[in-house]
């Protein structure tokens, strides 16, 4: 029998790779205030761990999806914030008649803790050093948690019907001001939407010393939401109650008037490596 020779591989088909990649991230994410009475967000850390899967559509273009799980800190303060709240009185020496309260607070706080779950459709380009992808993700919410403080707050209250201001004690009531308040909420209270992001990231690709022929990559990224969010009531920081006028309710900043808008920008790096 003829002895075979040995096979020329440049003849074998190379199959195609879809390989997996592993992430960690540490960036910075801001909630965009649109409109409202004042204040601003501020910038909080987010790190986040990412899988991912490739589709090798040739060489240079392939295709990745996989799911993001982040964690986001951010904050408000607002300053100097008056607002009048309207309600008709049930009960006092002013039944029947519709008072408007003007409250002044000083200064407002509020943190907010969140865990999104982030689903990316990139396209993504690449050489031996460059590794360039963009995209959409989506992001959706897993939970939400709040927290909120007020220094003490001024108010008044004046009967456009009756042609008064009430300036002076009337059962302690109408005038004076409320102490400084300290709450914690989450669910409903905390509204936060299905963001739809934009998303980019360039990096460094290099060989990684764990595996051989496997690449390792140090990114810069970007997320950008395109949806934003709206407060649940058009209520201000605080709401009288037309049944017991000496009492009024703190609501968080971001269910009330306080805040007209909000959306999600959130940037770092990131390390990356094939499994």
């Amino acid at each position: 029998l003829a002895q075979q020779g040995p096979v020329n591989t440049a003849y074998v088909p190379k199959l195609k790779q879809h390989p997996l990649e592993l992430g960690f991230a540490m960036g910075l994410n801001n909630l965009s205030l649109s409109g409202g009475e004042g204040g601003n967000f501020r910038t909080g850390v987010q790190p986040s761990v990412e899988f991912s899967y490739y589709y090798a559509l040739n060489k240079t273009w392939s295709l990745r999806t996989g799911l993001n799980v982040s964690y986001g800190y951010a904050s408000f303060r607002g300053k100097e914030y008056d607002f009048v709240e309207q309600v008709t009185m049930h009960s006092g020496s002013m039944s029947g008649y519709l008072a408007e309260y003007h409250y002044s607070v000083p200064m407002v706080t509020e943190h907010y803790n969140f865990l999104q779950a982030n689903i990316p459709i990139m396209a993504v380009w690449q050489n031996e050093s460059v590794h360039a992808s963009f995209g959409v993700k989506l992001g959706l919410p897993v939970f939400r948690r709040g927290s909120y403080s007020s220094e003490p707050v001024d108010f008044y209250t004046v009967f456009p019907e009756y042609g008064i201001t009430i300036d002076n004690v009337n059962d302690g009531v109408y005038w004076g001001t409320l102490p400084e308040v300290n709450e914690r909420y989450k669910g409903d209270r905390y509204k936060m939407p299905v963001w739809l992001m934009l998303s980019g990231e360039i990096g460094y690709q290099f060989d990684q010393e764990l595996k051989r022929n496997a690449k390792a990559r140090i990114s810069v990224y970007f997320d950008w939401a395109l949806t934003q969010c709206s407060p649940v009531s058009e209520q201000g920081f605080v709401t009288p109650d037309g049944n017991y006028p000496s009492t009024h309710t703190f609501i968080n900043c971001m269910n009330s008037n306080m805040i007209e808008k909000y959306g999600m920008l959130s940037f770092g790096l990131k390390y990356t490596f094939k499994l």
